[in-house]
């Protein structure tokens, strides 16, 4: 176990430096051709790049929006108690929003991958690449900036000396982390990034999934399978209530999550093999609509009420995940009914979603950057638009860097990178 402040800090740097090698490491000029758009494998498929989901793209932003507001009432929590009469975070759908981005996450990468289009060396390192680029510029300029305005000290305890050589290696939310003195590693440092610490491993694991994953035949066989998949997931916290399983942190646990991630892929599957006639019922499209509305009754009455259960999340995710890829044009992506979902897919929205990911992020180094004398009870009617649209100023500057290094990556694998 770390013990010392300086080798903590050490181990973090050690740690950011592999991880870049490793982004250097894949993204190397290939000799094999990288085809454009979606990567095909030998079977010849199609490389036309099949359409964005636009209601689901719009759903980006407003979601990690929703889920800072969360984290600014935790926030406040910490310096005034619990101010419920002015923030009602805890009705905001924040559990249950993780649990709809693991299940789009995984249905995004079956949607645009599956069917053997990473079996193929070259395609595999190039969507490795691609993904590390995607991922890290925002990852570690909010955990750089964490560790600059809360280092840990060694009266912080071990779990912080250990969150940040871990949070370095995207390992925080794959480790036990709730440690025998009762502390949780992903409590400090950039915190809410325990997400990405799952994501990234799911996406390592995607071309693997893939081709593991059994491939049923018709619908009734996904259906089921797509059920046994979100029973599982059920499990764990069915066993966390009845034995009181408090030595790992089930909420955060990539064990537990990457059930979800798959229930994502195993739902793509279910849509390739549901016929285009079917796809075609204007209902599809009101559906989603009464998904979206559906969720804050279900964040507020459905018990129990602790965020370790699933509580049916992962369920609703999925058919409202469905059902707006049903209401999808096949041509363009646009929701062919519905009324929220053709709000979602508006331009701006949808914009914003390449935005989402950098805010997620940003939150955090910002929240602690702020005076403490911000956040007073007065004038939180300008301040939490203020802190939120924050948020959003930083994460389109993050994004632009984001850009550019996804870009330096894609021409470097390319061979033609400027050095």
């Amino acid at each position: 176990m770390i013990d010392s402040v300086y080798v903590s800090n050490l181990l973090a740097m050690v740690g950011f430096m592999i991880m870049w090698l490793l982004l250097w490491h894949v993204s190397s000029p290939t000799s094999a051709p990288l085809a454009s758009g979606n990567n095909t494998g030998e079977a010849g498929r199609s490389s036309k790049r099949r359409p964005h989901i636009a209601a689901l793209n719009g759903m980006r932003l407003p979601g990690v929006l929703m889920v800072a507001a969360g984290h600014v009432g935790l926030s406040m929590d910490e310096h005034f108690g619990r101010p419920s009469w002015l923030f009602a975070y805890r009705a905001l759908p924040t559990n249950f929003l993780m649990t709809w981005f693991f299940v789009l996450s995984g249905f995004v990468f079956a949607y645009s991958y599956d069917a053997g289009r990473l079996d193929d060396p070259a395609a595999s390192k190039r969507f490795y690449a691609q993904r590390l680029a995607r991922l890290f510029p925002a990852y570690y300029i909010a955990l750089g900036w964490c560790w600059l305005v809360a280092p840990c000290s060694a009266a912080d305890g071990k779990s912080c000396l250990l969150s940040y050589p871990a949070s370095s290696i995207f390992m925080q939310s794959w480790l036990p982390v709730v440690l025998c003195d009762g502390g949780d590693i992903t409590n400090y440092g950039n915190d809410p990034a325990w997400f990405v610490s799952d994501l990234l491993g799911f996406s390592f694991l995607s071309p693997w999934l893939c081709r593991s994953l059994p491939q049923m035949p018709g619908v009734r066989a996904n259906v089921c399978f797509l059920i046994g998949i979100l029973v599982l997931r059920s499990v764990p916290t069915i066993l966390y209530g009845y034995y009181d399983l408090e030595v790992l942190d089930f909420f955060r646990w990539a064990p537990v999550r990457v059930w979800e991630y798959v229930a994502g892929i195993q739902l793509a599957r279910l849509f390739e093999h549901f016929s285009t006639e079917p796809r075609a019922w204007p209902g599809w499209g009101w559906i989603f609509d009464a998904c979206v509305v559906l969720v804050p009754f279900w964040v507020v009455y459905v018990l129990p009420s602790d965020p370790t259960y699933d509580r049916g999340y992962s369920w609703l995710a999925c058919l409202l995940v469905f059902a707006a890829a049903c209401a999808a044009d096949s041509e363009d992506g646009m929701p062919r009914s519905g009324l929220l979902g053709r709000l979602f897919a508006i331009g701006p929205l949808v914009k914003g979603a390449e935005f989402s990911h950098a805010v997620y992020h940003m939150n955090t180094p910002i929240r602690l950057s702020m005076p403490v004398a911000f956040w007073y009870l007065q004038g939180w009617a300008w301040k939490l638009p203020a802190i939120l649209a924050a948020f959003l100023v930083a994460a389109i500057f993050v994004t632009k860097l984001e850009h550019w290094v996804a870009h330096y990556v894609d021409h470097r694998l390319k061979g033609d990178a400027c050095s």
